[in-house]
């Protein structure tokens, strides 16, 4: 072989193996890096968690590949396509560093209610299959980046409600033509709908509700969001007119612009978007009337526009909406007539026009709407008698026709309501007595009559009525006696039967009502109460006087601290002026202490202050009772009292029964000459020299002596044996001042009322 030159030799077989598995190792180790790559950048983001380690136990460094770890899916290639972790303490901010990794593969994001904080990421924006994104439910802050909102982005889903995001909806939103859910309701986003969202022609749900600061008018170019099917921007300060536009959303099928600050009438056009099923716009300004053309939309079921400025009538045409479910136009300006084409409406549940200028009958088609549960006419001014057809409703639960111009008897068929449980009549011109058959609806919970013209006597049935809870039938004619079976009313807690005719002593049996709080009873001719009161007191201060060791003198006796309980049982009251009596003769007075009007003489003179300082409040007191007067009053004279005025009317020999409560008047003579008898204890306590005034244990004996066997009965219901000493501020003590409890009317929340009772 020439020199210079060489000779070339066969590959040797071992060494060409060897290439072989090298270049097969580096192919795997190629693979395995690419795996590691998107394991390693969720490995990452998992460090800056600080729950971490709990949620995520299983993503763990040393797996070649991430697509089984929780919360992971991959496609077939190993290529990790969604991330979701939901309902999970994360305890950290949205990933930033996954598009390196996976931005070309990823294309669902979701960790809703995780617990995340802080900014979400502009880098977001660079995952360009991500479809769908959803980081709602977290305490996310800053703005909606605008990177998310590139052109031909792929995104279809945007869910970043429930947060506290700020700023505007980026102009760039109508790029995202792919986006067919926009979710960002309570945040607190500001500015105005961007106008570029008429370019979203595949959104089909756009819901923005909840964020206060969101504001200016709906723009026109919602029109062209053909898509939609629910546009709802509720409890935000959208403002100005509805655009005539929504009548081109044929899909629309829900609009909730509720309690916001749109203003105009509510447009015509809305009557083309056929595939309305719900319309809440209440709570705003809008004004004009209920366009007719509404009756044109075939599947509607709510309709909610209550709370605005609404006039004209209600269209006859919305009973033509056979579909309709709840229809609530309260609290408008509507007048005319209640339309008779809604009783076509055999899938109405609720019917709700209150606080409107509605006039006419209520038309007795309304008896065809069998699945009404809640009918409310009140605050109107409806005339009329209540037909009796109502009767036929037998779901109806609420019946509310207070405050109009009602008359006639309440129809004995309201008895076939079954499911009746609240029932409100009041404040009308309702005539004749209270039918039986109400108190046998199983379920009536609230019955209210107040205000009408109502006669004849409670029925015994009222204890049926065992569902019972509030019964108020005031301002009526009402006679006769209190029926004992109230009694059996084991859950009644409001009894309001004040300004009527009754008679007769309160039914010993109104102590089985276990629950009742509230009782009102004044205005009538119920015998026994007043002087049951008086003995009570009396009982209780011969009780500190007399049976405790050491005696004490209360110092403050007045009607403000005599607080009655719910059978009117008395009890008497310690503001912390009370202290031991002491009778050693080197004694000095104690300091000042009682209420103007009720003070004995012998304070002004800084002489021994004794029991029979409180006795002399008692007789104030006691002549409050009877006189139905204020131990001050100008009527009396300057710087006179009651105890002035009564002698004063005496020593003229004026007839005594003058200065008795004129709403006593008409009693039986038993019951005046009970109470002119009272009078003369009274003056006897408020004599002006102490040692002519008697004993509290005399006082309670000549009192309970008044009483007469026919009052045995009401002695019972108001018996002055149940008296306690007791602190007002201690659980289960009595709460309401006799004086409070007198002055009150059938509105008050003060209960116990004895003005009206002998």
């Amino acid at each position: 072989m020439p020199p210079g030159l060489s000779r070339r030799r066969r590959p040797d077989a071992a060494a060409l193996l060897c290439c072989v598995v090298a270049v097969v190792a580096a192919c795997m180790v190629g693979g395995a890096l690419a795996a590691d790559a998107q394991g390693a950048a969720l490995l990452a983001w998992k460090r800056t968690l600080r729950g971490g380690d709990t949620a995520l136990p299983d993503w763990n460094p040393a797996d070649a590949s991430p697509c089984r770890w929780t919360g992971v899916r991959c496609n077939a290639n190993g290529r990790v396509t969604e991330l979701s972790l939901q309902q999970v303490d994360l305890l950290g901010g949205v990933p930033d560093n996954l598009s390196a990794a996976m931005g070309t593969t990823l294309e669902r994001l979701v960790l809703a209610g995780a617990n995340l904080s802080g900014p979400i990421p502009a880098q977001l924006g660079d995952l360009p299959a991500l479809t769908h994104l959803d980081l709602s439910n977290n305490a996310l802050t800053g703005s909606i980046p605008a990177s998310l909102c590139r052109p031909g982005s792929k995104l279809e889903s945007l869910y970043v409600n429930s947060n506290h995001l700020e700023g505007a909806i980026p102009d760039a939103i109508g790029n995202l033509t792919a986006l067919r859910e926009l979710i960002i309701f309570d945040n607190q986003l500001d500015g105005a709908i961007p106008a570029s969202i008429g370019q979203m022609a595949s959104l089909e749900v756009l819901r923005g509700g909840g964020n206060k600061n969101l504001q200016g008018a709906l723009p026109p170019e919602i029109g062209n969001c053909s898509k939609l099917t629910m546009l709802g921007l509720a409890e935000t300060s959208i403002s100005g007119p509805l655009p005539a536009t929504l009548g081109q959303l044929k899909n629309l099928n829900t609009l909730a612009i509720y309690t916001a600050l749109l203003s105009g009438p509510i447009p015509t056009e809305l009557g083309r978007c056929t595939s309305l099923e719900n319309i809440y716009l209440y709570e705003n300004a809008l004004s004009g009337s209920i366009p007719a053309q509404l009756g044109g939309l075939a599947n509607l079921k709510n309709l909610l526009l209550w709370q605005n400025n609404l006039v004209g009538v209600i269209p006859p045409e919305l009973g033509a909406c056979t579909g309709l479910a709840v229809v609530d136009l309260s609290m408008n300006g509507l007048t005319g007539h209640i339309p008779p084409s809604l009783g076509n409406l055999s899938s109405l549940q609720e019917l709700q026009l209150s606080v409107n200028k509605v006039s006419g009958p209520i038309p007795a088609e309304l008896s065809r709407c069998t699945n009404l549960t809640d009918l409310e006419l009140d605050n109107n001014q409806i005339s009329g008698a209540i037909p009796a057809e109502l009767g036929k409703l037998t779901a109806l639960r609420m019946l509310y026709l207070w405050a109009n111009q009602l008359t006639g008897t309440i129809p004995p068929e309201i008895g076939g309501c079954a499911g009746l449980e609240s029932l409100d009549l009041s404040s009308n011109a309702l005539t004749g007595p209270i039918p039986r058959s109400l108190f046998r609806l199983p379920r009536l919970s609230k019955l209210l009559l107040i205000d009408n013209t109502l006669s004849g006597e409670i029925p015994p049935e009222i204890g049926n009525c065992t569902s019972l809870v509030r019964f108020r039938a005031s301002g009526n004619h009402l006679a006769g006696d209190i029926p004992p079976e109230v009694g059996k009313l084991g859950s009644l807690s409001f009894l309001d039967l004040s300004t009527n005719r009754l008679s007769g002593a309160i039914p010993p049996e109104i102590a089985g009502c276990r629950n009742l709080t509230f009782v009102d009873l004044h205005g009538n001719a119920i015998a026994g109460v007043r002087l049951s009161i008086a003995v009570g007191v009396a009982e209780g201060l011969a009780y500190l006087h007399h049976d405790s060791v050491p005696a004490i003198l209360h110092r403050d006796v007045k009607s403000d601290n005599i607080l009655l309980g719910e059978r009117y049982e008395a009890c008497l009251a310690d503001f912390g002026l009370a202290r031991v009596a002491d009778d050693g003769a080197n004694s000095s007075p104690p300091p000042f202490a009682g209420s103007y009007g009720y003070i004995a003489p012998e304070y002004g003179c800084m002489t021994k202050i004794t029991t029979k300082s409180d006795v002399y409040s008692f007789g104030v007191v006691l002549l409050e009772i009877i006189t139905g007067r204020r131990p001050i009053e100008a009527a009396f004279g300057e710087g006179k009292t009651v105890v002035q005025w009564v002698r004063e009317h005496l020593h003229r020999k004026r007839d005594p029964a003058e200065v008795i409560d004129s709403r006593l008047q008409g009693r039986p003579d038993t019951q005046v000459q009970e109470m002119l008898q009272a009078l003369g204890i009274a003056l006897l306590c408020a004599s002006t020299r102490p040692e002519d005034r008697p004993t509290m244990k005399d006082v309670a004996a000549l009192l309970r002596g008044l009483r007469h066997d026919d009052s045995a009965e009401a002695r019972k219901a108001g018996s002055g044996s149940a008296i306690k000493w007791a602190d007002p501020r201690q659980p289960g003590s009595p709460t309401k001042p006799m004086a409070q409890a007198q002055a009150h009317s059938h509105t008050s929340s003060l209960a116990y009322s004895t003005t009206g009772s002998v």
